[in-house]
């Protein structure tokens, strides 16, 4: 027997009669679930590329100080080097796949209990790169290129950079706490936030823009991570604020006991890292390799490694975007499977899949038919932007086939 439900947004939900328990159906509404997994995704990618965009538009000012041409851009490569291949211990986003599942089965106070397990997992692994960055960044970069002009800039921005980690940590873990739960404002204004105060602290203090008499304020590379630093607190203190305290949306998905040790069970905490763990290592195999091919590319010579650094935050951005999409079908998975309705959840992966497919398509062609447009928003150096032009097709390449692994990771990931 079939009954029938209206939902929130206005859709009306059907339900079957099933050994006495009512379960949704198992046909999804494909233009109606598209747009549901395109409407989350954009919070989603906002949030993920926040950092991402500080970073490429830290790399854009810092190309355009014409007076040291490619030197900062080599140095902050080589530093990303670094920085992204031990960052992988707090780049698994499964918060968001728990969350779901409680909302889902009808616990909504269980996402506050699996916000609080995720906090307290995410501490001991935020200190690995923090204590890595702040420490060794001198030591391993002279390991990957012999020009030594690019060991003080380098070990500079990532040690001011490695103070972000907390706040950034932090970020991630409530905007999938809000986002999983399709509440998706405060991550898009306050990643937008972080964005343009990162353009507009950028523009002030590094290149000095615009120019005020009597004040002088262009202070060039070193005002760089300070300017992101800043950004990403600017960022957590909006979703702080937007989420939490104007909003309220934590309300009626905490636990009654509220914040309490007696919510981080030992079940809880393994469960977290049997998933976390290896959503963290799957995106980090995809950091190494390139890592490697970076490396590679720093001992060629300073103009290599700027082109490779360009390079990689193309196909960075774009992961985003992929993984943004993945991780949108893998919240309405969890959800799905969390109320028992396996078949919408299979329905669901395969739009999802469908949509990362297309994205990547779209994708792709910009980077292989439009290099030169992309790599000017970096460096107006010409043999720089040749080199970018002469790696577009491969890079095209390596856009749609690392971009599309991650993502079915993702939505595997979600299964649980």
């Amino acid at each position: 027997m079939a009954y029938g439900e209206t939902g929130e947004d206005g859709d009306v939900q059907t339900y079957t009669e099933e050994d006495g328990l009512l379960r949704p159906k198992t046909h999804v509404s494909i233009p109606s679930t598209t747009w549901q997994l395109v409407k989350l995704a954009v919070p989603l990618f906002l949030s993920s590329v926040s950092w991402v965009g500080m970073k490429a538009t830290d790399t854009s000012l810092l190309g355009h100080l014409e007076e040291e041409g490619t030197l900062y851009l080599s140095a902050v490569a080589v530093a990303d080097l670094w920085t992204s291949s031990t960052g992988v211990f707090i780049q698994g986003r499964v918060l968001g796949t728990f969350v779901g599942q409680a909302v889902g089965a009808g616990k909504p106070d269980m996402a506050g209990v699996w916000l609080q397990v995720s906090l307290a997992c995410l501490v001991p692994l935020t200190v690995i790169p923090l204590v890595l960055w702040s420490t060794l960044t001198s030591s391993v970069i002279s390991l990957m290129t012999t020009d030594t002009s690019l060991l003080a800039p380098g070990a500079l921005y990532a040690g001011v950079l490695a103070s972000a980690l907390p706040g950034r940590v932090l970020y991630s873990q409530l905007s999938q706490y809000l986002t999983a739960r399709h509440v998706m404002y405060p991550t898009t204004l306050s990643a937008a936030a972080a964005l343009l105060a990162n353009l507009g602290l950028g523009l002030f203090f590094i290149l000095g823009l615009p120019s005020i008499a009597g004040f002088p304020h262009q202070f060039g590379f070193p005002a760089a991570a300070p300017v992101t630093v800043t950004s990403e607190y600017v960022q957590l203190l909006a979703l702080l604020l937007l989420g939490f305290v104007i909003g309220h949306h934590q309300r009626g998905a905490w636990p009654q006991n509220g914040w309490s040790v007696s919510n981080l069970t030992r079940s809880r905490i393994g469960e977290f890292y049997k998933l976390y763990l290896p959503s963290a290592l799957a995106i980090g195999s995809d950091f190494w390799r390139v890592t490697v091919i970076g490396v590679i590319a720093a001992r060629q010579g300073a103009l290599e490694v700027a082109v490779f650094n360009v390079g990689y935050r193309f196909l960075w951005i774009c992961l985003m975007f992929s993984g943004a999409l993945a991780r949108a079908a893998g919240i309405q998975i969890a959800i799905a499977i969390g109320s028992s309705s396996v078949g919408a959840a299979k329905s669901i992966a395969k739009i999802g899949l469908a949509l990362v497919c297309l994205g990547l398509v779209i994708l792709s062609a910009v980077v292989c038919f439009c290099p030169s447009n992309l790599a000017a928003i970096f460096s107006s150096d010409q043999a720089f932007v040749q080199r970018v032009v002469e790696a577009s097709l491969p890079l095209a390449a390596l856009v749609a086939s690392m971009n599309l692994t991650v993502a079915l990771e993702a939505i595997v990931s979600s299964l649980g």
